[in-house]
């Protein structure tokens, strides 16, 4: 955070002393002309461009950086959302086979069902990956998502 802070201060430092320069150099027809001995404004010129010369490269490496760093965590959720949606169609189809009786021409139980459908659409969405050592973590995806959509309605009597 405070680096944003001290680049942002940076920015404003260069477009303030820009917007002074520029207001030096642009003297319309109407305006006095300035006095032909005013070093210090050549100084502050020099001095501004040596400034933006040395400010420009690290700030656009900077802004790079952040730009590629915002796109890797883009990319981390876009799987995360793909996955939850893949996760999601997986139980509903598993349920819908075991309320059809289609499951047991497919699979031995709609987790298994559910794990196989996830694996595949997400090949088919582009994501060609080997999911044997996430099945654990997908597997309890599918029984939150189950938990979700089925939640149980059973009420407990107390005492």
């Amino acid at each position: 955070m405070k680096v944003k802070r001290l680049v942002m201060l940076a920015l404003a430092v260069v477009v303030l002393l820009l917007t002074l320069v520029a207001r030096v150099n642009a003297q319309g027809p109407d305006e006095p002309a300035a006095p032909a001995s005013t070093p210090w404004i050549e100084i502050a010129q020099k001095a501004i461009m040596v400034v933006i010369q040395l400010a420009i490269p690290p700030l656009l490496a900077w802004a790079i950086a952040q730009f590629k760093k915002w796109r890797e965590e883009r990319a981390q959720d876009t799987w995360f959302w793909v996955l939850e949606g893949v996760v999601r169609d997986a139980v509903a189809a598993a349920e819908q086979l075991g309320l059809t009786g289609q499951l047991s021409q497919l699979a031995e139980s709609k987790l298994d069902y559910a794990i196989d459908y996830v694996e595949r659409a997400l090949e088919a969405r582009g994501f060609p990956i080997d999911l044997d050592p996430y099945v654990d973590v997908i597997r309890g995806m599918i029984e939150a998502e189950v938990n979700r959509q089925f939640p149980h309605t059973e009420v407990m009597a107390i005492g």
